[in-house]
C-alpha cells in the first residue's frame, strides 16, 4: 500500500480482523492510578496489536473520542523511516483495555490477550491513548511489506479497565504538560548528532535543512571566537547577561547567506572570516551601536536579520569591484551611505537618520520595521541604496 489517500484508508489499517491469534505478553505490574486503575508495562510485538487496536479520534458530529485526527503525512514518513531502519521508537505508547475484566488478563507475569474471531468487541479492543502516529506507522509499515515489522517490540504502558474518561484524563495530562524542545537546543543537538552520524546530515539535506547545521556551526564559532559577537550570542543554557541575540534567531537570519552560491562554496574558516569582516565593516560605520549594543537594534533581531539579508548583495558588489571579501574596509565603503542615510520616524513622529535611526525603542526608527513585512521593506530600502554592479 502506498500513501494514505484519505482517512478511511488509514483507519482500515487498524484492523477489524477476522481471525486474530491469542498472545501472552511478558509484563511488569506497576502502581495503580489515583482512580484505582492498574498499570502494567512491557514490550508488545506489533503483530499482537494488529487487528485489535483502535485510535479514539474525536468525531465532531457524535462528539465521541478525544484525539486529533492522525496526520497522514506524518504516518507515511514514519512508516517509510521504519522500513528503512533509520528510526527507533524508544518511548512508550500508552494503551488501555476498557474491559472491566481486563485485570483478570494478567497472570504469571504475562498479559494474556485472547484470540478474536470476526470483528472484535469493545472489550477486546486495545485503545491507543497516546502514540497514535507510532502505532499507525508500524501498522502501515507492516502492510507495506516490512519484513521484520510484525516482530518489532514496541514499549508500552497499559491501563487495565480504564474508561474513556480516564483515557481522556491521561491523554490531556501527557499532551498538555509536554514542552517542545527549544529551537536553540534542538539545533545544537542536531549539529552534535550530524557530527557523530553522517546519515543525519544526509537526511537533513534531503529535507532541505542542512543549512541549519551549517548555520549552527558558524553561530557557535562566532559566539566563541568573534571579537564582535563573543558574549553577544545567547547559546542554549546561557543567561541573558549582555547577550543581544538568541543563537536560534541568529541561525535563521543566516538562511539566505548560507544558500547563496558564492558563500556555499567557501569552507567554514572562510565563511567565518567573511562574517567577521562584514560585521567589522558595519561597526566601522556605526561604532556607537557596538559600544552600547543594548541601546541599538544593530545587534538585535531587526538589525541582524536586515544586515544578513543584505550580505549576499554586498559580497557580489565587492567581488564585482575586484576587491577582497575578507577586508572590513570594503564592507564599510559599500555600507556607509545606506546605513547612515536610511530614515524613519521615532514615536513622536520626528524623522530620524544615521545613528539615531538604529536606536532601540521610542527614540529610534528601526523598531517600526520589526514585523516580517517591515523587515522586508527595510531590506528593500537598503538594497536600493547599495551601489549598482558594473558590466565589464
Amino acid at each position: 500500500m502506498g500513501e494514505f489517500d484519505d482517512f478511511e484508508d488509514l483507519k482500515s489499517l487498524e484492523g477489524a480482523g477476522t481471525h486474530v491469534a491469542a498472545f501472552a505478553i511478558p509484563i511488569v505490574v506497576g502502581p495503580k492510578l489515583s482512580s484505582g486503575v492498574q498499570l502494567i508495562s512491557g514490550f508488545i510485538p506489533v503483530k499482537a496489536l494488529l487487528g485489535r487496536f483502535t485510535v479514539p479520534s474525536y468525531n465532531p458530529v457524535s462528539r465521541i473520542g478525544y484525539q486529533r485526527m492522525p496526520g497522514k503525512a506524518r504516518v507515511n514518513q514514519l512508516a517509510a523511516a521504519l522500513r528503512a531502519g533509520s528510526v527507533d521508537l524508544p518511548n512508550s505508547v500508552i494503551l488501555n483495555i476498557r474491559s472491566q475484566d481486563a485485570a483478570s488478563m494478567v497472570s504469571g507475569g504475562h498479559l494474556h490477550l485472547p484470540g478474536i474471531s470476526g470483528n472484535p468487541t469493545d472489550d477486546q479492543i486495545i485503545h491507543v491513548v497516546d502514540g497514535q502516529h507510532r502505532v499507525l506507522a508500524l501498522s502501515k509499515a507492516v502492510s507495506d511489506g516490512w519484513e521484520y515489522g510484525e516482530e518489532y517490540l514496541l514499549p508500552f504502558v497499559c491501563m487495565l479497565g480504564g474508561n474513556e474518561l480516564e483515557e481522556m484524563k491521561q491523554f490531556y495530562l501527557v499532551n498538555s504538560n509536554a514542552k517542545p524542545v527549544r529551537t536553540d537546543l534542538a539545533l545544537a543537538l542536531m549539529k552534535r548528532m550530524s557530527v557523530a552520524d553522517p546519515s543525519v546530515m544526509d537526511e537533513l539535506e534531503g529535507k532541505g535543512r542542512a543549512w541549519q547545521i551549517n548555520g549552527q556551526t558558524l553561530v557557535e564559532r562566532l559566539a566563541n571566537e568573534s571579537g564582535i559577537w563573543r558574549l553577544r550570542i545567547r547559546l542554549p543554557g546561557m543567561d541573558k547577561g549582555q547577550t543581544t541575540m538568541p543563537s536560534a534567531s541568529m541561525v535563521k537570519s543566516l538562511q539566505g547567506v548560507l544558500k547563496s552560491p558564492f558563500f556555499q562554496r567557501l569552507n567554514q574558516d572562510q565563511q567565518v572570516r567573511i562574517l567577521e569582516a562584514y560585521w567589522e565593516g558595519v561597526r566601522q560605520v556605526l561604532p556607537a551601536a557596538f559600544s552600547n549594543a543594548e541601546d541599538y537594534t544593530i545587534m538585535k533581531g531587526v538589525g541582524v536579520r536586515v544586515l544578513h539579508n543584505l550580505l549576499p548583495d554586498v559580497i557580489e558588489i565587492i567581488r564585482d569591484s575586484g576587491k577582497s571579501t575578507a577586508d572590513p574596509n570594503n564592507y564599510e565603503e559599500v555600507l556607509a551611505q545606506p546605513l547612515l542615510e536610511v530614515s524613519g520616524y521615532d514615536s513622536e513622529g520626528d524623522e530620524v537618520t544615521g545613528d539615531r535611526f538604529w536606536l532601540s525603542g521610542a527614540e529610534g526608527g528601526a523598531g517600526s520595521f520589526s514585523s516580517e513585512s517591515g523587515i522586508n521593506r527595510l531590506t528593500a530600502s537598503l538594497q536600493k541604496a547599495l551601489p549598482n554592479l558594473e558590466i565589464g
